[in-house]
């Protein structure tokens, strides 16, 4: 998951339009194994050169102060993530859509080819419109939060955790992401 200096321009810009893309600010994964025991977690503050508006430090809460204090290179990060790209045949994410060519951006941007087209990948977002069935729009059911989804997905436990919930924090969002994955999977709706 990530967390970033705000949204794209274009959300549908190819990632090599480098100034339509935000920077990423927070990148975290957690990579598993085929039994679905966690294997590797990461979770990196990246120490960009840009700096993080007000209004993305509201949403994730990642300060100026914080990326220069506990900041790491962003091509040393991106060396760690891609080590761990390597090792899965799946990428899983909420909104993949959005995460996807952030990182690819940021990739280009600190010298590195894109990495995530090879990859399988499946976004939960997608998978979950038609397991929450919130309406939406035009008689169609809205994508669903990664609450809404782990609320659906563990109503018992998430009603009192997700009153926890406040900032966006990658690590947080890639744990509740492979929860729902692994629920979704239990539930036969995702094959792989």
């Amino acid at each position: 998951d990530t967390e970033t200096t705000g949204l794209p321009q274009n959300r549908y810009d190819r990632p090599e339009n480098l100034k339509n893309w935000p920077h990423i600010v927070q990148l975290a994964w957690i990579l598993f194994d085929d039994e679905g025991k966690a294997i590797e977690l990461k979770e990196y503050i990246l120490k960009q050169k840009v700096r993080i508006p007000p209004s993305a430090t509201e949403i994730h809460g990642i300060t100026n102060t914080i990326m220069e204090e506990k900041g790491v290179n962003p091509k040393t990060v991106l060396t760690e993530f891609l080590k761990a790209i390597k090792r899965t045949k799946i990428i899983v994410a909420h909104n993949i859509d959005y995460d996807v060519p952030i990182v690819e951006a940021e990739f280009l941007r600190n010298g590195f080819e894109k990495q995530l087209k090879k990859v399988d990948k499946i976004c939960t977002m997608k998978v979950g419109k038609n397991i929450c069935k919130i309406p939406g729009a035009y008689d169609d059911y809205k994508y669903p939060t990664l609450i809404e989804l782990f609320k659906k997905c563990f109503y018992d436990y998430a009603t009192s955790f997700t009153s926890l919930y406040d900032k966006h924090n990658a690590l947080m969002d890639a744990g509740l992401t492979a929860k729902c994955f692994f629920k979704l999977k239990e539930l036969n709706k995702i094959k792989k």
